[in-house]
């Protein structure tokens, strides 16, 4: 643009607007003569001038735990260099901050360029409460930098710049979902048992819900063992959604129980669901169905004792079995009463007989018959003679 003017005169400005960064600025002489050879020609006047854009994806917040990411534009629009770009939290309703977490591609701009900067958030307990009880969750951001109107940072010479404001709305889409379903299957290993059988009872627990349970435990809710039931222990303790833990426990059976003539055991799972997903709230506790399980006890069987048999008493020797050659009393040999006579010899006589009772008697009798024989050999022998 240029305008021309007489030396020494004197020279006012119009123009219907701000002259601040028009194209055309008319300078025309007081006394309305115009032209001159002189020219000039006016700087253009220098512009800072940032312009901010700010988006989120997802839009809504469906549970704790949530990734967002929200992204910005920064584009340049003024007629001078900005240099030391960053993204700003202006404000936000949730619980955390993005104040800090914002990279760039670029962080200085010449006129007409943009940069664009991201920065991830991730939703929280309080952010869900926040989007149940209001209809968004806001975030307001801007852009920062400093002017560099002659392009050299060295000199310093700009001054802070900001952009305008703007903001990226997070709705909710919490659905809340129904409290899991536990579904107990209680077992035992044997159907019958003996006194002294260990008995080995299996619970299989089934998450039928679409939210995992926690702190998995077994309750006896009645037992009619006459012992102790060892200690429950399960594989795991946490079920996710479709999953299942099995768990077992032992019983010796007693003599009492096989007296009673079965043991009966009922028992019923529970587990922790955080239903709001919030663990600065209560969390919820779920039980299972109660199942049983039923084992029939023998009785014991008492094997009858034989009885000593009775003492028997002495009976009398046989003498037709007895050994001749044992316990028979020694006989006397009777000599020929002719032998005796010459041999000065008197009557042979009946030999002492052995002690008194059934064994002397039978001794007795035994002498007599010998010395009946001896005599009747002796008859025969005479005769003979």
């Amino acid at each position: 643009t240029t305008y021309g003017c007489y030396p020494g005169a004197h020279y006012w400005m119009s123009n219907e607007d701000n002259y601040v960064g028009l194209d055309v600025i008319d300078v025309f002489p007081k006394d309305g003569v115009g032209g001159s050879d002189f020219a000039e020609t006016l700087a253009p006047p220098t512009v800072a001038q940032l312009q901010f854009s700010e988006s989120v994806s997802p839009s809504a917040i469906t549970k704790r735990g949530d990734n967002l990411t929200y992204s910005f534009t920064v584009t340049n629009t003024g007629t001078v260099r900005v240099r030391e770009l960053v993204v700003d939290e202006y404000s936000f309703e949730g619980s955390g901050t993005l104040q800090g977490k914002a990279t760039c591609d670029k962080t200085t701009l010449d006129p007409g360029e943009s940069a664009s900067c991201s920065a991830p958030y991730t939703a929280s307990a309080a952010d869900v409460r926040w989007v149940e009880q209001h209809p968004t969750l806001e975030h307001v951001g801007v852009a920062r930098g400093v002017t560099d109107p002659d392009g050299n940072a060295a000199t310093n010479d700009g001054g802070p710049i900001e952009s305008n404001r703007d903001n990226a709305l997070v709705a909710g889409a919490v659905v809340r979902p129904s409290a899991p379903v536990l579904a107990l299957d209680k077992a035992a290993d044997k159907t019958t048992a003996n006194n002294g059988d260990t008995v080995t009872y299996t619970f299989t627990v089934a998450n039928q819900g679409t939210e995992q349970v926690n702190s998995l435990s077994i309750s006896e809710t009645a037992f009619t063992g006459s012992g102790t039931l060892s200690a429950v222990t399960c594989d795991r303790t946490s079920i996710p959604a479709s999953g299942s833990a099995t768990c077992t426990a032992n019983y010796t059976v007693t003599a009492a129980d096989a007296a009673a003539g079965s043991v009966k055991n009922e028992a019923k799972a529970y587990a922790v669901w955080d239903h709001d997903d919030d663990p600065d709230t209560a969390e919820v506790t779920i039980g299972s169905n109660t199942d049983d399980a039923e084992v029939k006890i023998n009785a014991i069987v008492e094997t009858p004792k034989v009885p000593d048999p009775p003492a028997t008493p002495d009976t009398p020797a046989d003498p037709d079995s007895q050994d001749p050659t044992q316990g028979a009393p020694e006989q006397t040999e009777v000599e020929d009463p002719e032998e005796s006579e010459e041999e000065g010899i008197g009557d042979p006589g009946v030999p002492d007989l052995p002690a008194t009772g059934a064994a002397g008697i039978a001794v007795a009798e035994l002498a007599l018959l010998g010395v009946l024989t001896l005599g009747v050999g002796l008859v025969i022998r005479k005769r003979k003679s």
